[in-house]
């Protein structure tokens, strides 16, 4: 029955204990996997990311749902179902994360194509359609560098605000497009040939949709930035909860089941103990009687054997 009782034992370690604390390295381990795979598209926008972080997804329900089926105690239960409600909230805003960084993805092709097209114009056409004749002829041109000049600005100023968030490069952007605007508008208030104003118009609706983009991919810089905080305090609170309370209440029953099976293990060794003592005695007296048995047979045997030569036989 002892030995019954720690076979159990191990049994229960082996089968249910053992394997809950392995899912729960493996959810840890996929929780940071799909944050990495994530956090890398945003920056890429490679579909390679965005399988690995749909795999370590799927990987991470299926250890869940191991967890929640060999989960026994009560806690264990609560602790399971916790990390599987936030995680199932980890995994939406992941994929509202990817669609936006794959919007800003669009939106920075279109905004760049624009710009260098913006600097095409004004180098290549604007500039050669000035008559250098003309007596406005450098204003002219002073006024394009500086228009392009606005450009490059802008343009930089946006690109460095993917990479952080900072106020000042907003603004930055903000003069940049006011300076661009009031600069097209002192071209305009000069002599005009008809190439001038057909290039003037198309750079004036070049600047729109290039603004018009380079607008959108701040908002939704801003809208990645926060989304990306709220997406690592999931995270970390996932963490926690697998590391300081899942972990540990698993390493307690593992620490239960550790100490009750030393007292079966010495409770059998006890009755081991008994049993061999008995056995012992029992084969000690049984090899006492027949040596006795033995003994009284052969001095019986002596005891015929001298009477015989005592009385000789006539």
């Amino acid at each position: 029955w002892v030995v019954q009782k720690v076979s159990d034992q191990i049994q229960v370690v082996l089968e249910v204990r053992k394997p809950m604390d392995d899912a729960l390295m493996e959810m840890e381990i996929n929780t940071k996997e799909t944050a990495q795979a994530i956090l890398d598209y945003v920056f890429s926008t490679r579909e390679r990311n965005v399988a690995k972080a749909y795999d370590s997804m799927a990987d991470f329900k299926i250890f869940s749902a191991k967890f929640n089926r060999l989960a026994q105690l009560d806690r264990e239960k609560m602790l399971g179902q916790q990390v599987s409600s936030r995680f199932r909230l980890f995994q939406r805003l992941g994929d509202e994360i990817m669609t936006m960084a794959q919007q800003r993805s669009n939106d920075l092709f279109f905004f760049r194509g624009e710009y260098r097209q913006l600097n095409k114009i004004i180098d290549k056409k604007l500039r050669n359609a000035i008559d250098r004749t003309a007596a406005d002829s450098m204003k002219k041109l002073e006024t394009a560098l500086d228009m392009k000049a606005s450009i490059d600005t802008a343009y930089v100023s946006t690109m460095a605000y993917i990479l952080q968030a900072d106020p000042d490069l907003r603004q930055a952007v903000q003069n940049s497009e006011a300076a661009f605007k009031r600069l097209a508008a002192v071209y305009h208030e000069t002599t005009l040939s008809a190439e001038e104003t057909k290039w003037l118009n198309q750079i004036d609706r070049d600047f729109r949709s290039a603004t018009t983009a380079g607008n959108e991919i701040i908002v939704l810089s801003n809208k990645l930035n926060s989304a990306l905080h709220k997406f690592g305090n999931l995270g970390e609170e996932i963490d926690t909860i697998l590391d300081d309370q899942a972990q540990p209440t698993i390493h307690e029953q593992l620490a239960v089941v550790a100490q009750e099976a030393q007292r079966s293990s010495r409770n059998a060794q006890k009755i081991s103990f008994i049993l061999i003592f008995f056995t012992l005695a029992i084969a000690g007296g049984a090899m006492w009687y027949t040596r006795q048995s033995v003994a009284g047979s052969i001095s019986r045997r002596l005891g015929f054997e001298r009477k015989t030569r005592r009385f000789p036989q006539r």
